[in-house]
């Protein structure tokens, strides 16, 4: 995740927790903000101690995939907290975005995914 995705978790989790009687929003967030950031980092904690206890990479990646479902539906709902937000929808953009690459990287560790086929012609330096 990068610093910004984390000041912007950070900052939404903030006003969720500090602000709930002026914002009556707010408490539905952190409510699902919270369950969906648990289950991304027991995903994430599950597939590191895969990785420390040499599991098999099938069972790593099943833990991203999971995690990126959760990431997924957290970009939901910060887009659903601030809809006319801009910050808010480019933050869910980006979210989104990450929950891609993980499911992506997940489904590749379990060998899922098809490879390309093809010439590498432009690994030889031919362009043709």
């Amino acid at each position: 995740m990068s610093r910004n995705a984390a000041i912007t978790i950070d900052f939404y989790l903030y006003l969720a927790t500090t602000s709930l009687r002026s914002h009556p929003l707010a408490f539905a967030f952190a409510g699902a903000a919270i369950s969906h950031i648990d289950g991304c980092a027991t995903s994430l904690e599950a597939a590191g101690a895969g990785i420390l206890q040499r599991r098999p990479e099938t069972e790593i990646g099943v833990e991203l995939v999971n995690c990126g479902n959760f990431m997924i539906e957290f970009a939901a709902s910060i887009q659903r907290f601030a809809p006319d937000c801009k910050e808010s929808q480019e933050s869910s953009q980006r979210m989104a975005f990450a929950a891609d690459r993980m499911i992506l990287a997940g489904t590749e560790l379990q060998g899922t995914t098809e490879k390309p086929k093809g010439k590498k012609a432009w690994l030889k330096g031919n362009a043709s």
